[in-house]
């Protein structure tokens, strides 16, 4: 379905256990998507370029978001990643200026450069576990000097109180203008 402007909706099948690469990318006039239970991995750019798409349902079995997998998404305004998504790729959101709020979930081991770049509409980041480890690879295989994480992005960023993995070096790496704050019980 690559490119296919006309889509406004589609059914993905039960059957499916991933999103393929550039499988919707640039479908324009896509507005709303739900993907199937049992889909574990969400490919490259599978939803890059689909500048009206404004609603993702994610399922629980999710595991892995590749890089760009929904890049450019202007109307997007909000996004649940999973409990079970261990990694985000790089650039996998870049662009998403609509996203208001995020939460990472405690599971997510690894982010990608430029994850949530350029998400401008960005003001209340939560992670709730441990600090992810960034990654330097960008979506195009090059790699940077800096993660650029949240690059033009200005928000709040949540972190777990008492968390030893949360130091102020591993919150310089994030970039964009954040202020952070702890929360939860002091132990």
């Amino acid at each position: 379905f690559f490119g296919c402007e006309s889509i406004e909706s589609i059914t993905l099948p039960t059957r499916i256990t991933a999103i393929e690469n550039l499988m919707l990318y640039a479908c324009s006039s896509l507005t709303h998507i739900t993907i199937p239970d049992g889909v574990t991995s969400i490919g490259n750019e599978s939803f890059g370029q689909c500048t009206n798409l404004s609603s993702v349902t994610i399922p629980d079995s999710v595991t892995f978001i590749d890089k760009g997998a929904f890049m450019s998404c202007s109307k997007l305004t909000s996004i649940t990643i999973p409990d079970a998504v261990t990694a985000i790729g790089p650039a996998a959101f870049a662009g998403c200026s609509g996203i208001k709020a995020i939460t990472i979930p405690d599971k997510v081991e690894e982010i990608g450069a430029q994850a949530f770049s350029g998400c401008t509409g960005l003001t209340d980041i939560i992670f709730e576990g441990d600090a992810p480890v960034f990654l330097l690879e960008t979506a195009d295989g090059e790699y940077m000097e800096e993660s650029n994480t949240f690059h033009k992005v200005t928000a709040t960023a949540y972190y777990p109180i008492n968390n030893p993995t949360w130091t102020s070096d591993v919150m310089k790496q994030y970039y964009g203008t954040l202020t952070w704050v702890p929360y939860g019980q002091t132990v």
